[in-house]
């Protein structure tokens, strides 16, 4: 059984994932929260609305920490796969094959 890393495609991968997390940080999730409290103050709404929005925020939040460190462990995961391949292959050069 073989299989093959494309290194490159989990570099593309984790860059996806930034440019991903870097949208979903500039999300204002917890602004409409507000909004809806405003528009319904004396409400038993108003309360839940701001609850809400601060919960979204704190998911986005969530979120993005989570999709920071996955791209972070695909760039590791890439640059460990070719430096291994690398040090594959300066071993066998120095053994005299390939």
């Amino acid at each position: 059984m073989s299989y093959q890393v494309l290194v490159e495609e989990l570099r593309r991968a984790s860059d996806a994932t930034v440019s991903a997390v870097e949208q979903a940080g500039e999300a204002q999730l917890g602004a409409i929260g507000e909004k809806i409290s405003r528009a319904l103050p004396g409400t038993t709404a108003a309360p839940a609305a701001s609850s809400t929005g601060r919960s979204w925020m704190d998911g986005v939040k969530r979120w993005c920490r989570a999709g920071t460190d996955h791209a972070e462990a695909l760039r590791r995961s890439a640059d460990t796969y070719e430096g291994t391949d690398q040090g594959a292959v300066s071993d066998l050069k120095a053994a005299g094959g390939a």
